[in-house]
């Protein structure tokens, strides 16, 4: 990969630690990697050298990481870690981002046997390459599938079946959480794999847009 630069956000994940640090680069040499040194409630985390870490950032053709050692830190005026340079090798995960769609209407019909081809109305919150998450005017079961009319940034829409993997009713007393008491996630079980293609692509260009006043 030869698209890392400075100022690009990162994030730095620990072997044994659940979430990752996030992180910046801040200098890249032949040799090493210079990146803002990763912090647990502004306390620098304990890395020494020859710790293993892994760095990832986002480009333009998805995620890519590093697998590395620290080679040194600096905990001066601006902390900073030091990693080997490496291969980066492209993260093969890009259906997990993650994007919002601002509660976008969207006709569903239930599949379920015995209920085959009722409406649902959705109101999606969000998409990735993977699944939807949205509100809905019924309640639903874990399950469940549903055929749904998707499009992306106002182009065609297409059909998509998904299944259900968790529901919940919503909270609040009125408005749209009256008319759309349930809130859900599912998976995409039944799409044109061009589409969902098109789907990570878009979530993509979103992340990028979203990070890219972060570099500047």
């Amino acid at each position: 990969m030869t698209s890392v630069r400075v100022g690009m956000p990162a994030k730095i994940f620990v072997p044994g630690e659940g979430q990752p640090y996030p992180s910046r680069v801040e200098d890249i040499r032949p040799d090493r990697l210079v990146l803002a040194y990763p912090m647990r409630q502004l306390v620098p985390v304990r890395l020494k050298a020859g710790d293993q870490v892994t760095v990832e950032v986002t480009g333009e053709r998805g995620v890519y990481r590093l697998e590395t050692v620290v080679l040194g830190r600096d905990l001066g005026r601006v902390p900073v870690l030091v990693v080997a340079a490496g291969e980066w090798v492209r993260h093969q995960r890009r259906d997990h981002f993650r994007v919002a769609l601002g509660m976008a209407p969207a006709a569903a019909r239930l599949l379920r046997p015995g209920a085959e081809g009722q409406p649902v109305r959705l109101l999606l919150r969000d998409v990735s390459g993977g699944g939807l998450g949205f509100v809905s005017d019924r309640p639903l079961q874990v399950g469940d599938r549903l055929e749904v009319e998707l499009s992306l940034n106002g182009g065609r829409p297409f059909p998509a079946q998904v299944e259900v993997v968790w529901v919940r009713p919503r909270a609040g007393p009125g408005g749209p959480a009256a008319r759309f008491p349930f809130e859900a996630g599912a998976r995409f079980v039944g799409i044109d794999p061009a589409k969902q293609e098109a789907v990570v692509k878009f979530c993509l260009r979103k992340q990028l847009r979203q990070r890219r006043p972060e570099e500047a």
